[in-house]
């Protein structure tokens, strides 16, 4: 898992849309008061959630050869996170927040943005993600 290309919700769109591989059920067991899943792919690889005030939450799993990178411009954090054993960046910026982590067990990693969620939200829904 290595970053090489920019990480906005735009690009992990695409990103999604170009994969569908994965052999593996992917299941988010909590996100804030509020928010409801608006868009699920097929494969499950992508999940959108969004509230009633049109704030979004964005979650990709992304392949072992994928490339992000991790845009820290204009960023005003910009730090390592563990969720569970996996080493993660998380970069708080004006427009939005991501939590990128590698995670050997499922081959690949995965991209969680947010427009409007704080770390300790972010990393709380990092840390609720299963994928069996």
């Amino acid at each position: 898992f290595r970053a090489v290309q920019s990480c906005t919700n735009q690009h992990l769109h695409r990103l999604a849309s170009a994969m569908s591989f994965f052999a593996i059920v992917l299941t988010i067991l909590w996100v804030p008061d509020g928010y409801v899943c608006t868009y699920k792919s097929d494969d499950g690889t992508m999940w959108e959630f969004t509230n009633k005030e049109d704030h979004w939450i964005t979650l990709i799993m992304l392949p072992d050869s994928a490339g992000i990178d991790l845009d820290t411009e204009n960023a005003s954090i910009v730090e390592h996170l563990c969720i569970g054993d996996c080493q993660g960046s998380y970069i708080e910026r004006p427009d939005d927040n991501s939590l990128i982590w590698g995670d050997a067990s499922v081959g690949g990693g995965f991209a969680l943005a947010s427009y409007n969620l704080d770390k300790t939200a972010i990393k709380k829904i990092a840390e609720t993600i299963s994928a069996k």
